[in-house]
Parts: structure tokens; sequence; C-alpha cells
């Protein structure tokens, strides 16, 4: 027994379907150019702190695409952080006075 045509239910929205599969093992990791916002996601900060990473050399400046769109490469953001220095805190007041606090 068939079921009318106009009395099934409405397919739901195109908009709602996903349109192609991620690749294998691409959900895992970030995208490769990311917005101020997805980076400071990433690293679990704000996106002033992000500024502050930049602004003290932690992390590369971002790339400028167009006037209005700037993005971090995440492989570069990830590689400097890997091979930042864990002693770098020298120059923070903060820092200092807990290492001395033992």
């Amino acid at each position: 027994m068939s079921i009318p045509e106009d009395s099934r239910p409405p397919r739901a929205a195109k908009k709602n379907r996903i349109a192609a599969k991620p690749v294998s093992g691409s959900a895992n990791r970030p995208p490769s150019y990311m917005s101020r916002k997805e980076l400071a996601w990433e690293l679990s900060s704000s996106e002033s702190t992000v500024d502050e990473l930049v602004r003290r050399g932690v992390i590369p400046p971002p790339i400028k695409l167009t006037p209005g769109c700037v993005r971090w490469c995440w492989p570069a953001v990830h590689e400097r952080l890997a091979c930042a220095n864990v002693s770098s805190d020298d120059d923070d007041p903060y820092m200092t006075g807990a290492i001395n606090a033992t």
C-alpha cells in the first residue's frame, strides 16, 4: 500500500542537510586559517589575549587577506606555541613572585 503524495510529511529543508562529509581526520583539527574569535576559542582565551600574544611575539601576526579580513595560519601558531620557551616569564612580575613564593 502506498501513501498518497499529498499526505506525506514534509521533508526537512535543504539548509538542514549536510552538504559534504568532512575529510577523514579533519573533524579533530581546527581550520587552517582562523579568525581572531576562532583562534581565541581554540586557545581557550579571549580575543584580547590573542592580541596580547601577538604583541609579545608569542604567536605570529595574522595574514591580511583583504582590508577587512585577517586570519591566523593555525600550523604557524601551533608551531610557535610548541617552540615557546617555558621560562619566558622572567619579565612577568606576577610569575616571578609566584616562582619565588615557595
